[in-house]
Order: structure tokens, then C-alpha cells, then sequence
């Protein structure tokens, strides 16, 4: 099942947004995207689960995290995670 091709004239956010609303097709197709990216979303959160709690935890001890510092947690994480392959 394709998706068709269709052009809508809308000339602002506002009418963007009225189409989204009146048009069933517009937001059936924009429902399932926002659904396929949730999911996705999901996902990259359960595979880096790890990382983003030792980032919070960072977080949370000193109330701030400097962008070195993040890099810092990600670089230790690789480096783990090469020696275990290894």
C-alpha cells in the first residue's frame, strides 16, 4: 500500500495546521509518523539505557554537566565496551 501523491496550497503554519486537522489523509499520515518515530525513539532509549542513566546520575550529583564531561562518560562507556570484546 503506497502512499499518493497529493498537493495542498497552504501559504502559512496556520493553514498547515487546518489541513493537518480537516484532511483525514494528511493526518492519518501524519498519526503513523508520529507513531513510527515514537517507537524509534523508544528504542534508541532502551539500547543506550546504560549511558543516559549514568549521564542523569551525573546530572543529578552535581547539578550540571558540561558538554567535556558527557563526552568524557560516553568515551568511558567505549572504552568498556571494547575491552569486554576483546
Amino acid at each position: 500500500m503506497g502512499a499518493g501523491m497529493s498537493y495542498f496550497a497552504a501559504a502559512t503554519s496556520e493553514e498547515l495546521e487546518t489541513l493537518r486537522r480537516t484532511n483525514p489523509v494528511i493526518s492519518l499520515g501524519v498519526e503513523q509518523l508520529l507513531a513510527s518515530e515514537h517507537d524509534r525513539a523508544w528504542e534508541i532509549i532502551e539500547r543506550k539505557r546504560s549511558l543516559i542513566e549514568r549521564i542523569a546520575a551525573a546530572v543529578s550529583d552535581k547539578g550540571f554537566l558540561a558538554g567535556e564531561d558527557v563526552l568524557a562518560t560516553i568515551s568511558q562507556r567505549d572504552r568498556k565496551s571494547k575491552a569486554r570484546r576483546a
